[in-house]
C-alpha cells in the first residue's frame, strides 16, 4: 500500500498548482513516517516547513518525531503553531502529543496547546483532564480542580475510576469528588 500511496502522490503532483505542492511533499513525508523511516520523514517535514512556514500538517508530523527524540520545547512550539493555524484538527491527533508533553513535565507547552483545544472542544472531558494535569504540574491546584470538576460533570463514569490518581489535596478535591 505504501508504494501505491507514493505513486498516487507523485501522479497528483503533475499539473498541480505550485501553492499546493507542499501537500504532496507532506503526504510523502507521512508515508515515510508510517513506514518507520523517521529520519527521512523528519528531513522532508523540515523541507516542507522551510518552503511553506504555515504547513500545519508537516509541523504536526515533525513535532511527533521531535517528541519521540526528546526535543519537547521545539515540539511544543510546532504543535502550538499547528493548532493555532488549524484548530479543528481531530482531538485524537492532539491527545498523544499533549500526553507526551505532560508526562515529560513540559507543562507550559502542554497548557498553551490545551488553551486552544479547550476552545475547540469545550465539552471534552479528556481535554479537561489533560488541562488539569498540566495545571497541577504548574502548581495551579485550584485551576486543576476546576478542570477536573468540569470533566467529572461531563463524564462521571470516565473520571470516577481515575479520580484518586489526579493528586489533588483533600480540600481541592472536594468539588470534583462531589460531582461524581
Amino acid at each position: 500500500k505504501y508504494q501505491e500511496a507514493i505513486d498516487e502522490f507523485n501522479s497528483a503532483r503533475i499539473g498541480l498548482n505550485s501553492e499546493l505542492v507542499w501537500l504532496i511533499d507532506d503526504g510523502l513525508a507521512w508515508v515515510d513516517y508510517y513506514q518507520g523511516n523517521k529520519s527521512r520523514a523528519r528531513t522532508q517535514f523540515e523541507a516542507v516547513i522551510s518552503k511553506t512556514p504555515k504547513a500545519y500538517i508537516s509541523q504536526r508530523g515533525l513535532a511527533l518525531i521531535l517528541l519521540d527524540d526528546g526535543h519537547y520545547e521545539r515540539a511544543g512550539r510546532l504543535l502550538l503553531d499547528s493548532f493555532e493555524q488549524a484548530p479543528n484538527q481531530s482531538i485524537s491527533i492532539s491527545s498523544r502529543p499533549i500526553v507526551s508533553l505532560i508526562d515529560s513535565e513540559h507543562y507550559p507547552e502542554a497548557s498553551d496547546i490545551l488553551r486552544i483545544a479547550e476552545q475547540v472542544w469545550p465539552l471534552s472531558a479528556d481535554i479537561k483532564v489533560l488541562f488539569g494535569r498540566a495545571l497541577l504540574g504548574l502548581g495551579e491546584e485550584s485551576g486543576a480542580a476546576e478542570k477536573f470538576l468540569k470533566a467529572a460533570r461531563l463524564a462521571p463514569t470516565y473520571i470516577n475510576p481515575v479520580f484518586d490518581d489526579f493528586g489533588l489535596s483533600v480540600e481541592a478535591s472536594l468539588g470534583p469528588y462531589l460531582a461524581l
